[in-house]
């Protein structure tokens, strides 16, 4: 499970699923930083860094590819949503 995910990184797990087209097939760096824009690519790097340490995603030379673990976290992301407190 994710240590204090935040809805930022659920957006980013949610996106590489969809870029992925929902199989641990390979995603340019590229296409994963176009999908947000210019001022959020800074920290799209750091979630990217942050799940590689977690063992979500295995760096390749010019992208990325989600593990089975990071398969599985986005698969929950996308069936349970986020939380909300009230």
């Amino acid at each position: 499970m994710l240590s204090m995910t935040t809805e930022f990184d659920k957006t980013i797990l949610l996106s590489l699923l969809i870029l992925s087209k929902g199989n641990t097939q390979f995603i340019l760096e590229e296409d994963i930083f176009n999908k947000f824009p210019m001022r959020q690519r800074k920290y799209v790097r750091e979630s990217l860094m942050k799940f590689e340490k977690e063992k979500l995603l295995k760096r390749y030379n010019l992208g990325y590819k989600l593990s089975k673990g990071g398969m599985k976290e986005a698969s929950i992301v996308f069936t349970k949503g986020a939380r909300f407190r009230l």
